[in-house]
């Protein structure tokens, strides 16, 4: 678990004092931290939160120079280090990378699986009703998770905001006997986040210019706007696929059935090749969660599929722009406008 793990790598250095930085500071900091002098005779850990480039590069260095911190840590939650540069080279040599999967949001098995787990590391449990609220209110973020096919954006569950929360009864618990309750829960644990990420791609599909500019506004001061664009483009080639099917079959077929279909499962590793011989390598079908599929039939009837493909050919040109250095501030207002139908984002503006 992410913060365990954090404190188990801590404690291995002995529990030395402890320096953040995130991913906008600015590297000469961690430089300088990295060979400064301790007055308290053990020097400061320094942990790194989702470094970009230029500050892995002074990682690098300090690793090769050698430095006088007591350890350095690079946390990068939701997504793995560029695998070209030379930091992450070098640390997959040296098997200095561990790997915590995010859980996809509906998995309730492996998120209980994760709570329990929780439960038997700090020796603080609790008790039946309090835990299946817990599964049922855990909060969510957007991250990657791994699938067949390579990895995805996705909806998860926010493991470090759930452990952070659960510190608070921890503290109460921790020297007694009794469990923690639903009532602990309920007066102590605030799951709400600063942004909510499903509310800008409802709202921006919606076509609801002002409330998708108020969600991805409150989104940048926190999050990846790439990771946004990402999850937006997925959830309308989702749709597209989904509005794709009949009509008659969208009001006639179970969540499961319209989940399999939109999987390919049915048509997959049905046909042989060239030679009329069945082909060795077999296709894996993409897993598509039939609760993702309800809750998208409930909605998307307000949605044409003329208007979806719209929407996510202009989203598509966007991310391309922002990849090639189009600034934010002139990208997304342009965007909002084409999500609403006032304008038509036909090519990318670096074109």
């Amino acid at each position: 678990m992410c913060k365990m793990a954090l404190s188990e790598a801590l404690g291995s250095l002995d529990n030395p004092g402890v320096k953040r930085y995130q991913r906008d500071d600015k590297p000469e900091n961690v430089r300088a931290s990295l060979n400064s002098f301790s007055l308290s005779g053990k020097p400061d850990a320094i942990i790194v939160y989702s470094p970009k480039a230029d500050m892995l590069k002074v990682c690098q260095e300090a690793v090769e120079s050698g430095f006088t911190a007591s350890g350095l840590i690079i946390y990068n939650p939701g997504d793995s280090l560029d695998g070209r540069l030379s930091f992450t080279t070098a640390s997959n040599k040296n098997k200095r990378v561990y790997h915590f999967d995010f859980i996809e949001f509906n998995n309730r098995i492996e998120l209980t699986k994760y709570i329990k787990e929780w439960e038997s590391g700090t020796g603080v449990y609790m008790t039946d009703e309090a835990r299946r609220w817990l599964i049922d209110n855990a909060p969510t973020t957007s991250g990657k998770i791994k699938t067949n096919s390579g990895k995805k954006d996705a909806e998860v569950y926010n493991l470090e905001l759930l452990e952070n929360e659960l510190d608070k009864p921890y503290i109460l618990h921790n020297d007694s006997q009794s469990k923690i309750t639903l009532d602990d829960l309920k007066e102590l644990c605030n799951f709400t986040q600063g942004h909510d990420v499903w509310a800008f791609i409802a709202s921006a599909i919606a076509g609801d210019i002002d409330k998708a500019y108020y969600e991805i506004g409150r989104m940048m001061e926190s999050h990846d706007v790439k990771t946004a664009l990402a999850l937006l483009m997925s959830q309308l080639k989702f749709l597209i696929g989904l509005k794709s099917l009949s009509s008659k079959y969208l009001a006639t077929a179970s969540e499961y059935d319209i989940a399999a279909t939109l999987s390919l499962a049915p048509y997959l590793n049905r046909y042989l090749d060239e030679n009329w011989m069945e082909r060795e390598q077999r296709v894996e079908a993409p897993t598509v969660n039939p609760w993702r599929v309800k809750k998208a039939c409930e909605s998307s009837r307000n949605w044409s599929l003329e208007q979806l493909c719209k929407q996510y050919t202009a989203t598509v040109y966007a991310y391309k722009d922002l990849r090639f250095g189009v600034p934010e501030d002139i990208l997304i207002p342009y965007l909002m406008l084409a999500l609403s139908g006032k304008i038509e984002y036909l090519e990318p503006i670096t074109s």
